[in-house]
């Protein structure tokens, strides 16, 4: 759940930083087109941001205090942080996820049935409605309405042949254009990020973007001036608020009529689009959840669990002693592949660490990672009773290639802790 609502806040972070580049640069150039395609991937990319893993360290805050406890004849990473020590339930932070998915699902549960209450609205418009075709084109008579809806175009009954010819054109253009497939788009992303406010200026500007390229079509078949002239005339008593809709005449009439007559964008101003690619960066840099905060948070639990671990893993409990044990080598493979220690932390690492708490230690790690290989290790171990730590760093190849065993033990007799490495296992 924090991973999912992490999730939706980086992807939102990330529309945030194309939104701003567009604002600033691009919303009044005329390559409509351009930035129809800017607003479209600034929106797929957004989503696909978080996913991105990034080739990191894992670094984490230290938040134990240990003594440092080399394995015998390799040297200890002593500036490698640990990870923070896991704490009990009750957990504050997961009541607070609870909540917030409950307000999350309430604020979608919402926005679904505003956009199905829109769908709903234009299926009754269609079939209350007269319909003719008119060369090829599936025209529906409505009493005030002048828009279109994938390949269907609503027309105003009643209004003169010239209008009613500039309107087909204009709503021709939206369905040629297939601006329907945009805005569903928009309007299913709404539904995700209903609480995203940039994902609503977005829309608004493609809504813009739309019209600008369907009035620029129409202003290359009739006169501009006569075009203006209509725009103004059936804007006076718009009423409309149907987001699914291509409107004819709901967006801003004055910079509509406006782009008409202004002189097209230089050329060399397409370079301004450029300012995507430090943008795409900035995003990755800073909204890509990566590998190392992909990994599974544990709450910690005192019910009892059936588990197993990754091969070269093994734990072990009994009436006075409590020991994991990490036989690099065969978890890691000879290569020291990082993937290994991934696979103990999705698998059992959770479970090992609700073994230690129940009997009132915390067991925490940190690793430092170099392209696909673990470099070094630091496993501590803290009993939370007294605050007494035991904690060991290791050069993790050199610990594969002489197949070392990493040992972490807690006695529960006389609460000694032991962090240690050793070519014997204790757990066969």
């Amino acid at each position: 759940m924090t991973l999912f609502i992490t999730y939706l806040l980086y992807s939102s972070g990330s529309l945030l930083f194309f939104w701003l580049v567009y604002n600033a640069w691009l919303r009044d150039l005329s390559f409509y087109r351009w930035n129809r395609i800017y607003l479209l991937a600034s929106l797929v990319i957004s989503l696909l941001v978080p996913l991105v893993q990034k080739p990191v360290f894992t670094i984490y805050t230290p938040q134990v205090a240990a003594a440092v406890v080399p394995m015998e004849g390799v040297a200890a990473h002593s500036e490698i942080p640990v990870s923070p020590v896991r704490s009990a339930v009750p957990d504050v932070s997961v009541q607070w996820d609870n909540w917030a998915l409950v307000i999350y699902l309430a604020g979608v549960t919402i926005a679904f049935i505003i956009f199905a209450a829109g769908l709903a609205n234009i299926a009754r418009t269609i079939r209350n409605s007269r319909h003719e075709v008119l060369g090829g084109v599936n025209i529906v008579r409505t009493a005030r309405l002048n828009a279109s809806f994938f390949h269907y175009i609503f027309i105003q009954a009643g209004i003169q042949q010239e209008e009613e010819e500039m309107i087909l054109l204009h709503e021709a253009a939206h369905r040629r254009l297939w601006h329907s497939v945009d805005t569903m788009m928009v309007e299913v992303a709404k539904i995700v990020f209903w609480f995203n406010p940039f994902i609503y200026r977005l829309g608004k500007a493609l809504k813009e973007v739309h019209e600008y390229e369907a009035d620029a079509l129409v202003a290359g078949a009739v006169p501009a001036t006569d075009y203006a002239e209509m725009l103004l005339r059936f804007s006076a008593g718009t009423s409309h608020n149907a987001p699914l809709y291509n409107l004819y005449s709901k967006h801003p009439i004055k910079t509509r009529i406006q782009f008409l007559f202004t002189t097209k964008s230089n050329n060399m101003k397409k370079a301004l689009y450029l300012f995507a690619l430090p943008c795409l960066a900035l995003s990755i840099s800073s909204f890509s959840i990566g590998i190392a905060d992909s990994r599974p948070i544990t709450t910690i639990s005192r019910n009892a669990v059936e588990w197993t671990l990754p091969e070269g893993a093994k734990f072990q409990e009994d009436a006075n002693v409590i020991t994991l044990q990490l036989d690099l080598r065969t978890l890691l493979g000879k290569d020291a592949k990082a993937e290994g220690f991934d696979l103990l932390l999705q698998n059992g690492w959770d479970d090992v660490v609700k073994a230690f708490f129940k009997n009132g230690c915390s067991v925490s790690y940190g690793t430092k990672q170099v392209g696909d290989q673990l470099e070094s290790l630091k496993i501590a171990l803290t009993n939370d009773k007294n605050g007494s730590s035991s904690s060991a760093t290791y050069r993790i190849k050199e610990m594969v290639d002489n197949h070392y065993y990493l040992q972490v033990t807690y006695n529960k007799s006389n609460s000694e802790l032991s962090v240690r490495s050793d070519k014997t296992a204790v757990i066969n």
